[in-house]
């Protein structure tokens, strides 16, 4: 049998693997996960009792202990001050509640039981005092399954379709990602790679052999080290990021340990390493749910762990998922939209076809972004465990790397590679920590989530138009618009972009407040400098011009740069070619 009829076989069996899991009938893990509400403040107390502001939950307790269940803190990675800590540390940043991370907990059953069976159990738990959610939990979940062969012709990077603009950003402008951190959430890879660089000394389960975890799972892997850090050694293709910080962080858990870890304990566990500060570190999760939507929707301890790393200052890149669903479906998501009563602020990502949404991918307004590369995928790096390429001995086991430029993930012969939302995300992680990098070198600080999804989304390429009434996924980032809207010069209170400030700009601020007209440079409308373009801005001018007050904040009179790190943008502006 070929090699890739072999690994085609493989892809078929994980996908059909997940698709029984997702059944009704098929016997799941025995792990459940119960979080109480905010003021409850329930903690497991040294005798194994539960307390809290309302007293001991005895019947709880009671119950459990007659179901046989081992209870334990979901984040015991962490101690419940230390979540405190980043609790409050996160709400005073972002002015959002943060959810009791502190009384979170497992409920591990011995016996095993179909999904519909757990669902009487799950039903049972909620209606105790103070239960805010009861959610049935896998410890992983699946990595999005590759969906395409389709050949290449051209380095990934040089395709001028949806002007992602790897290739000018990092040879033109020298943007190669130093400065900038990425954190990649997998579940394997090989980063002894010959193609990549990378130390890993810091990585958490850094390396598995074949006897401990699905190859599959390290090409998949290896295959998004790739995108972002191939280095430029005359071997395959060059990395969007080739010298940004890369740290791997797998679920799988090391055999000194017991089980898996879910990806919230792990975004958590993220933060904590980080000391709370993300200073606009990218969090990857190549990762989707077990019914192929992203992880968010499936676990709310993902959605609550992602958005406080986003209150954090993290950048988290998520994938939309290959399930080809409505994600604006708010009866097919409806315990999504229950719980998520704000965004989880996560960048998420689609693939797509030439601009089109990719035909097995998730789509609605909620997606933010997509990326489409050479027609249907992504060449990168390869990886496998087959006699066809080069081998080289490593972490206990013979293994093989792709050494030849025309190979990509996947394959032996040259015809693979990487597609889908697996793809797509990484391309677009990368493309985040290169306006990271630029930014780190012109001594700018580095943008927060809202604000690199603000300036990919007015500078990227728009979607096909039709398609994007049926399926909309967002626009694809163009890298050399996205770079040069960040140096873009501009006169703070110049709103009419002739030059000066004068009576015309507080008319124009008015017209296009009140949606009579619009502007390219939000930021020269933000006479006075307080991030936020509103009718302030409108009367700061008149009291300057009228009454001698306090003149525009810079820049101003003379063109230059913004300095404040928000939301407004500055595309374009007449008074100052």
């Amino acid at each position: 049998m070929k090699y890739s009829t072999v690994l085609l076989a493989m892809v078929v069996s994980t996908i059909f693997t997940a698709l029984v899991l997702a059944e009704e009938g098929a016997t799941m893990t025995s792990t459940l996960v119960i979080r109480f509400d905010n003021d409850a403040r329930v903690r497991l107390d040294d005798s194994g009792q539960f307390t809290s502001t309302y007293g001991a939950l005895d019947s709880l307790r009671g119950w459990i202990e007659s179901r046989g269940a081992a209870v334990s803190r979901l984040f015991e990675r962490i101690s419940d001050e230390r979540l405190e800590e980043l609790r409050e540390l996160a709400g005073s940043r972002s002015g959002r509640v943060q959810p009791d991370f502190a009384g979170t907990y497992k409920l591990v059953f011995s016996e095993s039981r179909t999904h519909t069976n757990w669902r009487p159990v799950m039903e049972t738990l909620r209606q105790f005092p103070h239960v805010r959610f009861v959610e049935h939990w896998s410890g992983d979940s699946t990595t999005p399954p590759q969906t395409s062969t389709t050949p290449l012709s051209a380095p990934w990077q040089a395709d001028e379709t949806g002007r992602l603009r790897v290739e000018w950003a990092r040879d033109v402008m020298g943007v190669n990602g130093e400065g900038a951190k990425v954190w990649v959430l997998e579940s394997a890879w090989a980063p002894v790679h010959e193609d990549l660089a990378l130390d890993d000394t810091d990585w958490v389960h850094p390396y598995y052999t074949s006897s401990q975890i699905d190859d599959l799972d390290i090409y998949h892997g290896t295959a998004t080290l790739g995108v972002l850090a191939a280095t430029d050694n005359g071997l395959g293709y060059t990395g969007i990021v080739p010298a940004a910080e890369i740290v791997g962080y797998s679920n799988v858990a090391d055999p000194a340990e017991e089980g898996n870890q879910g990806w919230g304990t792990i975004i958590m566990d993220i933060i904590e390493r980080s000391g709370g500060v993300g200073n606009g570190a990218v969090i990857l999760i190549e990762a989707q749910s077990p019914i192929f939507t992203p992880v968010e929707t499936y676990y709310s301890i993902v959605f609550d762990a992602i958005r406080c790393a986003t209150d954090m200052g993290f950048i988290i890149v998520e994938p939309s998922g290959n399930g080809n669903d409505d994600l604006d479906d708010e009866v097919l998501f409806a315990d999504w939209y229950a719980e998520a009563d704000d965004s989880s602020g996560a960048i998420m990502v689609a693939g797509s076809n030439t601009n089109h949404a990719h035909r097995v991918g998730c789509f609605g307004d909620r997606v933010d972004l997509h990326c489409t590369v050479s027609g249907d995928t992504i060449r990168t790096l390869s990886y496998s465990c087959c006699p066809l390429q080069p081998c080289v001995s490593g972490a206990g086991t013979t293994i093989c790397f792709d050494s030849l430029p025309e190979r990509s993930y996947h394959d032996d012969t040259g015809t693979g590679g990487f597609t889908g939302t697996s793809g797509a995300s990484a391309a677009v992680a990368g493309a985040i920590a290169s306006i990271q990098s630029y930014r780190w070198s012109q001594g700018l600080p580095p943008l927060h989530a809202d604000q690199m999804r603000s300036l990919l989304t007015l500078t990227g390429t728009p979607q096909n138009s039709w398609d994007a009434l049926t399926k909309p996924i967002g626009p694809m980032p163009d890298l050399e618009k996205a770079i040069e809207a960040i140096g873009t010069e501009f006169i703070r209170g110049d709103c009419n972009g002739d030059g000066v400030v004068n009576i015309g700009d507080p008319t124009r601020i008015m017209n296009i407040l009140f949606g009579v007209d619009s502007t390219d440079c939000e930021d020269s409308c933000n006479a006075n400098g307080d991030s936020a373009f509103d009718i302030a801005d409108s009367l700061y001018i008149l009291s300057w011009l009228f009454h001698s007050t306090a003149p525009p904040a810079a820049p101003w009179p003379n063109c230059g740069i913004d300095l404040n790190v928000d939301a407004l943008w500055c595309l374009t502006h007449a008074g100052c070619p």
